[in-house]
């Protein structure tokens, strides 16, 4: 573990809360279909969109707005609760960070873990049971076979 003190697992109702995605990647369609499946409503800020997001975009699941991100698409933290910064380009990613600290909004910085309010977890779902499984950053690796094994145990734990 480096240096640095682990975070805490906070669990909350993100049901109807604008949640603003820069970045039509992998990544962002991977954090976007995570945040529907807990009720968020998403727009997604990008020149372009993978099959999934246009899948979903189509499919009237999220709002987009094609094109990239500028400064005055952020409001405040009473109109968009969460901004996932998660374009190809570090930079652009920081100065979203930036004016989403200053604004007040959560913000989580797909290229950069320092420059996050939180920490996207890999998800392990059964209904109401959750969980989720981080290592602050230090090993997506590890984070994912630990929510592969985990993802095994529940289903086992179905068969009873």
């Amino acid at each position: 573990m480096s240096g640095t003190i682990p975070k805490f697992p906070y669990f909350r109702d993100i049901s109807g809360w604008q949640v603003l995605a820069f970045g039509g990647g992998h990544i962002a369609e991977r954090r976007v279909g995570t945040l529907l499946s807990f009720g968020a409503h998403i727009r997604v800020v990008s020149p372009e969109l993978t099959p999934g997001l246009t899948a979903r975009w189509r499919a009237g699941e999220i709002a987009w707005k094609q094109g990239c991100y500028e400064p005055d698409m952020l409001s405040g933290p009473e109109e968009t609760q969460m901004v996932l910064a998660a374009t190809d380009n570090p930079a652009v990613n920081t100065a979203i960070f930036r004016a989403c600290r200053e604004r007040g909004i959560r913000v989580n910085n797909a290229s950069n873990q320092e420059e996050c309010d939180f920490f996207f977890p890999a998800v392990v779902r059964d209904g109401n049971l959750i969980l989720g499984v981080t290592s602050g950053g230090s090993d997506h690796g590890r984070v994912r076979r630990a929510a592969a094994a985990l993802r095994k145990l529940v289903k086992k734990e179905e068969l009873r």
